[in-house]
C-alpha cells in the first residue's frame, strides 16, 4: 500500500491557489534564463500582478514552454489536487449516480399508494428526468417547475459543466432539504413551505424501506447516501438511512427521533430550525459550523448587511472570537478537534499544514481562504443548469530540459497531506462503484494523483527542484503542469432571507492571478500563478444580481476586471483585468 494510503488519512486536502513562478528576463524577443539555485530557495512575497484568464488550466505548461523556471506554490499544488479530485467525483456522478438515482426515485414512486410519499420522490424524478416513466400529478410537476425558477437551487460549481448535471443538482439539492417534520420551527424553515412534510408521511417511507421485497433498491440507495458521506461528511440531521435504527416494533414515533438525534448531538447547524428527517440529508461541514455559531452569537434580526459581513470576514472565522467569558472557536483551531476520513477533512487538514503561520503572513491567509473557498465549491452540491463552452486552448510549445519547478520552503507535510487527500477521494469512488459493480458507468477510469504528490513531497524534503527532462518529470511532470479544473470559483456561505422573502448571499470567491516572486539569496524573481481570495454580498459583487453567483457568472466579473473594489485579503493593483 502506498504512504499516502497506509492508516488513517490524517492530512487534508484543500482547495486552490495556483502559484507557479518563472525566473527569466526577456530581451530583444529572446529569452535569456538567469543564473538559478540548484537547491530550494526561500520564497519572498509576491508583487501580484493581473488576473489569468480563468479558462486557462495550462498556464503553468506555456510558462515553461517559454524558458521560464516555475515555483509550485502550496496554493497551485492543492489546486492540482482538488481539480482531479472533482473529476473523479464528476465521472462517479455522471456516469454511475445519475442513473442510479433516477432508477431508485422511478421505482420508490411506482410502489406507493401514499400520496405524500409520492409527491416527495416524485418531484426530485421530474427534477432528474423529463421522462419519468410513472405517472405523476400535475401538483407534482408544478412543484418541480416551482424548485426550477428557485434562486435558491440554482446549479453551481462543476454542476454547471453540463445540462444533466445541473438536473442532477437540483434533484440532489431537493432531497437533501426536503424535510418531514418532527419538531421544525416553520418559521425558521428557510425552503419553500411544500417541501415540509407532515410527520405522518416518515409511516409510508417506512413501510417501503422496510418491505423485504424492497431489498435490493434500498442498497443502491445506501450507495448514492454513501457516496456523499465519503466525500462531504456525516448528515446534520436524521435521514432515511437511519430508519434501520430509528424504527421500533415497526413503527416510528417522533420521541424516538428525538431522543437519537440528541444521543448524536443533531442537528449542529441551524439548531433554531428544529429537528426533521430527510430523504438524503444536509452534510456537516467545519467551516459552516463555525459560521452558525458566529450567527448566533452576533447576528440578529436586524442586524444590518454592513454589521453581517463585518462578522463574516474570513479572517475573524478563521481567527475565532472572545465574548467576555465566553468564545467562539476559530475554523483553523477547531480543525484539530475534528475526527473522521472523509475527502473534505482530509483535504481540510491539509489545507491547515499549507497554510501555518497564516497569522503572520497575508499570503498564507490568502492560501487558507482560497483554498477553503474552493473545497466548499467542491463539496456543497450546488451549481446551475447553463452549460460551460470551453475554448481551444493553443498548442503548447515543447518544453526545453533542464528547466526547474521548485516548490515552496517547508511544504513537505503539506504536500503529503495532499497525497492523502487524493487518495482519499480515490477510495470513496472506487467504493461507491464496486457497491453497484453491474449497474452502468461503475467500470470508468479514476484518476490517482496521489503517487506524484508523494514524490513531490520527498523533492520538498529533500530540497530538490523538479527538473524538466529528469525521470521524475517524464513520471510526474503533467500533474504538475495541468490542471483538470478551471480555478475561478465561487461559493455561498451564509444567507438572510428578509421579512420580504428575498434572499441575500454572503459569498467566498476566488480568481487565478500572475505574481512575480523574489527570491532571497538570487539575484532571480519568479513569474508564477497564485489565487486571491475574495467576500461579500453577491449583490454587490454584480451590481443589480439576483440569487447567488455560479461559477460562470464569477468569471465574466473576473474578465471585466476593476476586482480592487472587492474586499480581498492581499492588496490587489488598481487594474486588475483579466489577460
Amino acid at each position: 500500500m502506498n504512504g499516502y494510503r497506509a492508516g488513517s488519512l490524517v492530512s487534508a486536502v484543500a482547495i486552490l491557489c495556483l502559484w507557479a513562478t518563472c525566473l527569466t528576463v526577456h530581451s530583444a524577443g529572446k529569452v535569456k534564463q538567469r543564473a538559478l539555485p540548484e537547491r530550494q530557495p526561500t520564497v519572498l512575497e509576491p508583487a501580484i500582478q493581473s488576473p489569468i484568464g480563468p479558462a486557462d488550466t495550462n498556464w503553468v505548461k506555456t510558462e515553461l514552454a517559454k524558458g521560464e523556471a516555475i515555483l509550485l506554490t502550496n496554493s497551485y499544488l492543492f489546486e492540482t489536487m482538488k481539480g482531479v479530485a472533482q473529476q473523479n467525483q464528476i465521472a462517479v456522478e455522471q456516469t454511475l449516480l445519475v442513473s442510479l438515482l433516477a432508477q431508485t426515485l422511478k421505482e420508490f414512486v411506482a410502489r406507493t399508494d401514499d400520496p405524500q410519499v409520492r409527491r416527495l420522490f416524485g418531484v426530485p424524478l421530474l427534477l432528474l428526468t423529463e421522462s419519468p416513466g410513472v405517472e405523476l400529478p400535475e401538483e407534482v410537476a408544478k412543484q418541480a417547475e416551482q424548485i426550477k425558477g428557485n434562486a435558491m437551487f440554482r446549479p453551481r460549481g462543476h454542476y454547471t459543466d453540463s445540462p444533466i448535471m445541473g438536473r442532477y443538482f437540483q434533484a440532489m439539492q431537493y432531497l437533501a432539504k426536503a424535510t418531514i417534520d418532527v419538531s421544525v420551527q416553520k418559521q425558521a424553515f428557510p425552503f419553500p413551505e411544500d417541501m415540509l412534510f407532515p410527520f405522518e408521511t416518515a409511516q409510508g417511507v417506512v413501510k417501503l424501506f422496510t418491505d423485504p421485497s424492497n431489498k435490493k433498491l434500498i442498497e443502491l440507495w445506501t450507495v448514492v447516501h454513501d457516496f456523499y458521506s465519503g466525500v462531504n461528511g456525516r448528515p446534520d440531521l436524521p435521514t432515511f438511512a437511519d430508519l434501520p435504527v430509528l424504527v421500533k416494533s415497526g413503527s416510528l414515533v417522533k420521541e424516538d427521533v428525538e431522543k437519537w438525534a440528541r444521543q448524536q448531538g443533531l442537528p449542529k447547524i441551524n439548531p433554531e430550525r428544529g429537528l426533521g428527517i430527510q430523504p438524503l440529508g444536509e452534510r456537516y461541514s467545519l467551516h459552516e459550523e463555525v459560521i452558525d455559531r458566529v450567527k448566533q452569537e452576533f447576528i440578529k434580526d436586524d442586524t444590518p448587511r454592513e454589521e453581517i459581513s463585518k462578522v463574516l470576514a474570513f479572517e475573524k472565522l478563521l481567527e475565532g472570537y472572545r465574548v467576555g467569558e465566553r468564545s467562539i472557536e476559530g475554523i483553523d483551531q477547531a480543525i484539530s478537534g475534528q475526527t473522521g476520513d472523509t475527502y473534505y477533512l482530509t483535504a481540510l487538514k491539509a489545507i491547515s499544514l499549507g497554510g501555518r503561520d497564516w497569522t503572520t503572513s497575508a499570503v498564507r491567509r490568502n492560501f487558507y481562504a482560497g483554498s477553503l473557498t474552493s473545497l466548499a465549491e467542491q463539496t456543497v452540491l450546488m451549481t446551475k443548469t447553463a452549460i460551460l463552452v470551453r475554448k481551444s486552448a493553443a498548442p503548447v510549445k515543447k518544453i526545453p530540459d533542464g528547466l526547474k519547478l521548485y516548490f515552496e520552503p517547508d511544504s513537505s507535510e503539506y504536500l503529503q497531506g495532499l497525497a492523502e487527500a487524493a487518495g482519499r477521494m480515490v477510495e470513496v469512488c472506487e467504493r461507491i462503484r464496486l457497491a453497484a459493480p453491474e449497474q452502468e458507468g461503475s467500470k470508468g477510469s479514476i484518476v490517482d494523483i496521489g503517487p506524484a504528490l508523494e514524490a513531490f513531497a520527498k523533492l520538498s524534503r529533500e530540497s530538490r527542484p523538479l527538473v524538466v527532462g529528469t525521470a521524475e518529470w517524464q513520471a510526474h511532470g503533467a500533474v504538475a503542469t495541468e490542471l483538470a479544473r478551471k480555478p475561478a470559483v465561487t461559493v455561498d456561505v451564509f444567507q438572510v432571507k428578509e421579512r420580504s422573502g428575498k434572499v441575500n448571499y454572503y459569498q467566498w470567491a476566488v480568481a487565478p492571478f500572475e505574481a512575480t516572486y523574489a527570491l532571497e539569496g538570487s539575484k532571480g524573481s519568479c513569474r508564477g500563478m497564485t489565487t486571491i481570495f475574495f467576500e461579500g454580498w453577491s449583490d454587490e459583487i454584480i451590481p443589480g444580481s439576483e440569487g447567488p453567483l455560479n461559477n460562470l457568472q464569477w468569471e465574466g466579473r473576473l474578465l471585466e476586471g476593476d476586482l480592487g473594489k472587492l474586499h480581498s485579503i492581499i492588496k490587489l493593483p488598481r487594474e486588475t483585468g483579466a489577460k
